[in-house]
């Protein structure tokens, strides 16, 4: 009953497309069939096909070990119930060319194409609530160089740095030497990682519409769109194939799209560089929160908003997106801190409740 109903919800509050029989994703570990367009020449890696998973604010990867547990405990490992492929991200690691190796390994045996996210930036999340990485900028980039030998020149998808650029952009969080410093891990990280050939295809990561454009999404009052690509550009969007929009976040894609659009475009006109886009689109079936009675609010919850939703499953892009990808965890917290809801587990800790929330659009 439980996997029947996530599905006649996926139906009801999904794409929009007709659903069909002939090809099998998954939604919070549950098989929904679809017909969408898509890549017929991509086919995202299933995580529990691979090793540990990595993917956790801090990289220990039990964010999506405890959500495979709940899935299982819930419907069984044996029972039709699927699961849907994830971002896998990299944190402090001492073994990360292995982890990567062995995970892009198991896509490239099974033909499909692996989702990394490489997190592991310093300073990350200006000391928030995802606050750690790398100690120091000889460490992070070795740790980028085991992170890309891993890939081996192989099929990958790398989400590059969530927030790392649009942090940039604030002066308390980054500034003077500190901020030269982010700039050149950041082009190193591009150079290396594109260094692993044409299918290795990096999207550095350009936060998201209102943090960039502004809560009307007029282009004031947020970080401006010259700005942003000026940002990109000195860390390395030349190297990249796009960069990633939305991540964590709540966006619709319509809303992402635009931004993707007229970013490229800033980028194209600024800087001579042609830019692609990713979506995450793990949470965003219902867009971005609005303050109940206020329309006018814009996108004002960021940690734990209630109503919101699953987004449609990874698949090739529409309205101009390259790809739409659940890059965020569904069921991982955004933090406790006190614009969060009373109750939130730490950043990053799988709560079956925020789960479900998603799962019901409540």
């Amino acid at each position: 009953m439980r996997c029947q109903r996530l599905i006649s919800g996926l139906r009801a509050g999904g794409s929009g497309q007709p659903w069909g029989e002939s090809d099998h994703l998954a939604a919070c570990g549950l098989s929904v069939a679809y017909s969408a367009p898509r890549d017929p020449h991509v086919t995202f890696l299933d995580h529990a096909a691979s090793s540990a998973c990595l993917r956790t604010q801090e990289g220990s990867g039990e964010g999506p070990h405890r959500f495979r547990r709940w899935r299982d405990a819930r419907h069984g490992r044996r029972n039709r119930c699927s699961r849907q492929p994830l971002g896998r991200g990299g944190g402090p690691s001492t073994g990360i060319q292995a982890e990567v190796g062995n995970y892009v390994g198991a896509a490239a045996a099974k033909g499909k194409l692996p989702v990394l996210v490489a997190y592991n930036i310093p300073g990350r999340d200006c000391g928030g609530a995802s606050s750690g990485g790398s100690e120091d900028a000889a460490r992070y980039k070795a740790w980028i160089d085991g992170f890309a030998q891993g890939i081996a020149g192989r099929p990958a998808v790398v989400i590059l740095e969530p927030d790392a650029v649009a942090q940039a952009s604030d002066p308390a969080c980054v500034s003077g030497e500190a901020l030269e410093a982010r700039f050149d891990m950041l082009w190193y990280a591009n150079q290396h990682l594109a260094a692993q050939g044409p299918f290795t295809r990096t999207y550095l990561d350009a936060g998201n519409a209102t943090w960039t454009l502004g809560p009307d999404f007029n282009n004031t009052g947020g970080i401006g769109l010259a700005r942003m690509a000026y940002l990109l550009n000195r860390s390395g969007v030349s190297m990249a194939k796009g960069v990633s929009i939305g991540v964590a976040n709540f966006h619709s894609t319509d809303i992402s799209n635009q931004y993707g659009a007229r970013l490229a475009t800033q980028i194209k006109n600024d800087f001579g560089v042609d830019t692609r886009w990713v979506i995450d689109t793990a949470r965003n079936g219902n867009g971005g929160y609005v303050t109940p009675g206020v329309p006018s609010s814009g996108h004002v919850g960021f940690c734990n908003p209630p109503g919101r939703k699953l987004g449609v499953t990874s698949r090739a892009g529409t309205g101009g997106a390259e790809y739409l990808l659940w890059i965020k965890n569904p069921g991982d917290s955004d933090g406790n801190s006190p614009q969060c809801p009373a109750g939130s587990p730490p950043a990053g800790a799988f709560s079956p409740d925020l789960a479900e929330a998603l799962i019901d659009g409540s």
